[in-house]
């Protein structure tokens, strides 16, 4: 998934009365893991929680503007 799209699915998650009050929390793999990071360090108010498993973080272009609480899980 890119980063594009998840900012996308991010605020219209945001559009809508019943789901605009929850906490988001993204859980990726692989190179979506960046995406996520990405996001999160775009629109920091919107993302709550992240969880990488095997992920790739270092392919997120801006990891210090990231404030969500962040998990990375490396796989054995």
């Amino acid at each position: 998934m890119s980063a594009g799209r998840l900012a996308s699915a991010t605020a219209w998650a945001g559009d809508f009365p019943d789901t605009r009050r929850l906490r988001l929390g993204y859980f990726a793999t692989g190179a979506a893991a960046a995406a996520a990071l990405a996001v999160a360090a775009q629109v920091p108010e919107a993302v709550s929680a992240i969880v990488s498993w095997a992920g790739r973080p270092d392919l997120a272009p801006d990891l210090t503007r990231v404030q969500a609480p962040t998990l990375l899980l490396a796989d054995a």
